[in-house]
């Protein structure tokens, strides 16, 4: 149960501070680097004292940042492990919202981005990134055809990959567009 008197986070918002994702403040919760406490509902939560003493002590990653953008879970999941599995931090969005609000916290070192979403698609987040001079790599998703491939190339995509893909080949091309940029300074995102 937890105390009254003390300040607590969500894993979210843990996840946030110690710039992981929730999932990794789960599992170190589990291996008791992070105490956990429950609220009535059995939700975690986490005393903030703990979670900012846990981020002085975590050495600064120097892997490559990767926004996973897409409302499928299953393309995420399967993103996310290809991409941790050869040395990429992946923050992943549901929605092009929820991905314009990661660009915001935290400028990644490339975007793949879905375009076929509800709400904010794909098209609307390359606008976002282009009406505010956001530079940062991006491969643009899809099962649809040229027009879209077109449509995002023109919106200022890097690149297009076609659903289904070969995850090496897109671990390939995301590292060499990460590459290619890395000698030029990557603006951070304003709104």
């Amino acid at each position: 149960m937890i105390p009254a008197s003390d300040d607590f986070l969500t894993v979210n918002e843990a996840a946030r501070i110690l710039r992981v994702s929730a999932t990794t403040v789960r599992n170190w919760s589990a291996d008791g680097r992070l105490e956990e406490h429950r609220t009535p509902g059995g939700h975690r939560r986490f005393r903030s004292t703990d979670v900012q003493q846990l981020a002085r002590t975590i050495t600064p990653q120097s892997k490559p940042l990767l926004l996973v953008i897409d409302d499928d879970d299953a393309i995420r999941f399967v993103l996310r492990e290809a991409f941790v599995s050869v040395g990429f931090e992946v923050v992943e969005a549901e929605s092009g919202l929820l991905g314009l609000d990661a660009l915001d916290q935290r400028p990644p070192s490339a975007v793949l981005l879905d375009i076929m979403m509800p709400g904010i698609d794909g098209f609307q987040v390359m606008k976002y990134l282009s009406q505010f001079g956001v530079k940062v790599p991006v491969l643009v998703m899809s099962a649809l055809g040229s027009r879209v491939e077109e449509r995002a190339l023109e919106l200022g995509a890097d690149g297009f990959v076609s659903k289904p893909f070969d995850i090496r080949d897109l671990v390939l091309r995301t590292r060499r567009l990460i590459d290619d940029r890395t000698t030029r300074p990557v603006p951070t995102p304003r709104r």
